[in-house]
């Protein structure tokens, strides 16, 4: 090698050091800024600020929440995809931020697949499809025979098109016909108190959230998403036990996990691994996400299937997407 080649291979190297593994080995030295796209307040800010709290003393150093809110998630997720990878700006990310908004704008500012390093996952919950007592629901079969015999008279409440609950919705339509109004919420409490004054319906949420609700009587579960019984509400069957095999209702489930920008070093992806592992496999972590987070589990899913599953999630929520007409905006 000549000298010119030799300096030259040499400011390059010395230009890839400060995100090179000898620098991620003392990370981190600082305070690190977990952005969460949605709400103080929100169930997705009390995992978030759960998960900061229980992962700083173990990486040594303060994790504090920056609420990022806005367009579904996608200000918050945007921001992270643009940060510097040197692991003190990441994010928390569910599926709404990362699959439906994402495919709901023309321009998010941000490819869930390509513009991030998915950390891990480390939360999963189902929904739950619940009717007011006013409405006479009692059952999946009554909500459907109510709609079909009267289209159109029938409410339900989600937080805007693509969400979860609108995806569930619009895959019950589409199984069986039946026609019932989408009213867009910005939040589950605002949706309950509309529930319970008979000014929708039918909405869907966690199920801790809505068992006060049931115990005296005010809301009737009808379903739950997801290929099995949650073990919050073991009752309550399935939509596929009810005969609802939609890709949709049968295999989708809500869940948090961490992101980062992309090129993050691996060092810094392991060490965010091992520390939510850790986090998450104690009992007071599963306690806090059972009761203070409406119902959830600790569900550690690591990189390489955590991008598997995005991407089956990616292709499912696309073709219910096209499905029932609803384009970029």
């Amino acid at each position: 090698m000549d000298r010119r080649n030799f300096i030259g291979a040499s400011l390059t190297g010395m230009a890839a050091l400060p995100f090179g593994s000898a620098w991620a080995d003392d990370y981190p030295k600082r305070a690190i800024r977990l952005i969460n796209p949605f709400p103080a307040g929100s169930p997705t800010d009390a995992v978030a600020r759960k998960l900061a709290e229980s992962i700083a003393p173990l990486l040594g150093q303060p994790v504090f929440i920056d609420n990022k809110t806005g367009a579904g998630g996608s200000i918050g997720t945007q921001e992270v995809a643009r940060a510097v990878p040197d692991g003190y700006t990441m994010g928390i990310a569910i599926g709404d931020s990362l699959i439906s908004v994402a495919s709901l704008l023309k321009n998010p500012g941000y490819d869930s697949r390509k513009d991030l390093s998915l950390i891990c996952k480390f939360s999963s919950a189902t929904a739950v499809l619940f009717a007011n007592a006013q409405s006479g629901i009692r059952s999946l079969s009554d909500l459907i025979a109510k709609a079909k015999a009267k289209p159109e008279s029938i409410s339900y409440a989600s937080f805007g098109q693509g969400t979860q609950p609108h995806l569930i919705m619009a895959s019950l339509e589409e199984a069986t016909g039946a026609q019932f109004v989408h009213v867009p919420y910005k939040g589950l409490a605002p949706a309950i108190q509309d529930l319970l004054g008979d000014v929708i319906q039918v909405s869907v949420g966690p199920p801790v959230m809505i068992a006060q609700y049931m115990q005296k009587k005010q809301l009737y579960p009808l379903a739950t998403l997801g290929p099995r019984r949650t073990e919050f509400l073991p009752q309550v069957p399935t939509f596929v036990e009810q005969g609802y095999k939609n890709q949709f209702l049968s295999e989708s489930t809500w869940w948090a996990g961490v992101i980062g920008p992309k090129k993050l070093p691996q060092a810094i992806v392991d060490r965010w691994n091992d520390v939510v592992k850790q986090a998450i496999s104690k009992p007071e972590f599963a306690q806090f996400l059972a009761t203070g987070a409406g119902g959830q589990l600790p569900t550690f899913v690591g990189p390489a299937d955590f991008a598997k599953e995005l991407a089956v999630e990616w292709e499912m929520t696309n073709a219910l997407l096209r499905k029932v007409g609803v384009t970029p905006q």
